[in-house]
């Protein structure tokens, strides 16, 4: 094997701590924004703005068809060139940069009130926002592919690869806590007591240009802390275990069956964190009739389980696999919904929901390490078409969200309140998304140097 044929920085097998920092960086922006997209979007559009219940859903029904759209069209033109003159700043972070922009743009106007057209039908709301949706969601995809595909350039090593997801997913944690204490404060002004409506239209406001200013804060950082390496990945010489650095044609990646089982395993992992995080406060708001300032402190809960449970995603694939773990996760999300089943009560009030929340919250974390952790395996050395396959996956993801929400959404009784309605969807639609992933990741047939991977001590995230 031939190393002095290989680029100095291509030698470098581990990264160092400060491209890790700035790696977690990139998603930040976005998660604190989907964290208040999938969370308080139904809720804000339904009790705020007044929406219907089925128009609500068709705003998120949009923003997931626009994004499921965009994602395969942005992994193809970011695995083959740059943005605009920014060769030298790389393909991926030139993508990342224009999705940035376009979240900082739409962000604010799809939480405040319909800018000279307050007085217009729903219908016609319904486009107005639509519009600032379908720009948010393109945006966002761009900034996901674009920060995903980066990891196999970024590294050639596996753990590395696997430590990456790991800080990715602390990050989306971490931003989701914070995204979760902001909501806290700002709804649990004046007590908290009453149930969100109209008047708390100022409150989402708040929310949503704090995080925006924190989101704009971590993106520069992302840009100045990470180098994107654009040369194409080394072939070792005499390494047999080394595949081409050729690109894959589209035929042959769509012949892969591998390539539909794990857009299975990910796309039932989103469904169960996805319609989880959207249907949550809606549980809490009209069955269990909580305050409003729990419907942040439920969320923050929940999260602050999923970051604890984090640390251990790395040292647990080493010690059991990823198949395992994966499993882990599903039993984990199960119990959540057995919970949810048979809880009711003033003592599943005061104290049981946040069990619940433990449960969701640890399994969140563990299955989303994994499903990336997966597909970012069965990419390998095709760096070429990584950003492809992610779209792929989201693709499929994205699709498949916004047409179950929008389902239940139509399903939903006109008036939810005080009905079982929302618990019977993230009993049935939840429990049911990771039974099926369950059975998904069994068939998977990982490469079998994840084996040697797990005889090697996993170095620090």
């Amino acid at each position: 094997m031939d190393i002095k044929k290989m680029p100095e920085k291509d030698k470098k097998m581990s990264l160092t701590r400060m491209e890790r920092l700035g790696y977690g960086f990139g998603h930040v922006l976005n998660d604190l924004c989907s964290s208040i997209w999938f969370t308080y979007s139904l809720l804000f559009y339904n009790s705020v703005l007044q929406f219907s219940n089925v128009n609500a859903g068709a705003i998120l029904l949009i923003g997931q068809i626009a994004d499921a759209v965009s994602t395969p069209f942005i992994g193809i033109f970011s695995d083959r060139t740059s943005l605009f003159c920014l060769s030298k700043y790389g393909k991926r972070k030139s993508w990342h940069l224009l999705g940035s922009a376009c979240v900082l743009v739409a962000m604010p106007f799809m939480y405040s009130p319909c800018i000279g057209c307050e007085d217009f039908s729903e219908w016609k709301k319904l486009i107005y926002y639509g519009f600032f949706v379908t720009i948010f969601q393109f945006g966002w995809a761009a900034v996901q592919t674009a920060h995903l595909a980066l990891v196999p350039d970024l590294s050639s090593d596996e753990m590395d690869r696997t430590g990456l997801l790991s800080i990715r997913n602390t990050f989306t944690i971490l931003s989701n806590l914070i995204s979760y204490a902001v909501t806290w404060g700002v709804l649990g002004v004046n007590g908290g007591s009453d149930n969100v409506s109209h008047k708390d239209l100022f409150k989402f406001q708040i929310i949503v240009y704090s995080l925006c200013a924190g989101g704009a804060i971590t993106s520069l950082l992302f840009y100045l802390l990470v180098q994107e390496n654009n040369d194409e990945p080394p072939l070792l010489e005499n390494d047999d275990s080394n595949r081409s650095s050729e690109r894959l044609s589209f035929k042959d990646l769509f012949l892969r069956w591998i390539l539909y089982q794990v857009a299975l395993v990910y796309t039932t992992t989103r469904v169960f964190v996805n319609v989880s995080q959207s249907f949550i406060v809606l549980y809490l708001h009209s069955y269990l009739n909580m305050e409003s300032e729990s419907l942040a402190v439920i969320p923050f809960v929940m999260y602050v389980a999923s970051f604890l449970s984090s640390w251990i995603c790395k040292p647990l694939y080493g010690f059991c696999g990823r198949k395992l773990a994966f499993s882990i996760g599903c039993l984990l999300a199960v119990g959540g919904c057995i919970w949810i089943f048979f809880g009711y009560g003033d003592v599943y009030v005061s104290y049981g929901i946040y069990g619940v929340s433990i449960l969701y919250g640890a399994a969140v974390s563990i299955l989303l390490v994994t499903s990336l952790s997966v597909t970012a395996e069965m990419i390998g050395d095709d760096v070429g078409n990584s950003a492809f396959v992610y779209g792929i996956m989201s693709f499929a993801d994205k699709f498949s969200c916004g047409v179950i929400i929008m389902i239940i959404q139509a399903m939903a009784p006109k008036d939810y309140l005080h009905t079982d309605f929302y618990k019977l969807s993230l009993i049935y639609v939840c429990g049911g998304a990771v039974v099926i992933g369950f059975f998904s990741v069994l068939t998977v047939r990982l490469p079998q140097r994840e084996n040697a991977a797990q005889q090697n001590s996993p170095s620090e995230a």
